[in-house]
């Protein structure tokens, strides 16, 4: 499933599916604003920002 969002708060995803009885998993962030995450970053790396 995909949900885009634009303003999050304190575990605003896991609340809502909450609410309609389902539980979230796995959660991935995709952007922060106009930085777009690269997919092939593991988990702790990182990139310069322009």
């Amino acid at each position: 499933m995909r949900l885009t969002i634009s303003e999050g708060r304190y575990h605003q995803v896991k609340r809502m599916f909450a609410a309609v009885g389902n539980r979230v998993v796995e959660l991935h962030r995709e952007r922060i604003g106009a930085i777009v995450m690269d997919e092939d970053l593991a988990p702790g790396e990182y990139r310069p920002l322009d």
